[in-house]
């Protein structure tokens, strides 16, 4: 996000979830594992990433279609991008 922030990325694909990637693991009773986040990750702006996500510069959508038929419409779209 750093890279992105400073206007030296562009970001393409889909919203992210939410999470910082950095999740600690508890093992519970009876087998179970409990994840969360262990950082507040934010922005160059001070905006929260955890729970918030990060939206991409370039939206892509994907659909059944595009899976079955292999495609994959990130990297399409990032191809344009590059080609611009």
């Amino acid at each position: 996000m750093a890279l992105a922030d400073s206007g030296r990325a562009t970001t393409v694909g889909r919203p992210t979830a939410g999470g910082s990637g950095n999740p600690l693991t508890f093992g519970l009773p009876g087998g179970g594992v409990a994840r969360f986040s262990a950082a507040a990750f934010r922005r160059n702006n001070g905006a929260r990433i955890e729970g918030a996500g990060i939206a991409p510069d370039v939206r892509v959508a994907w659909t059944v279609a595009d899976f079955r038929a292999g495609r994959d419409p990130d990297l399409a779209a990032a191809e344009r991008l590059l080609r611009r």
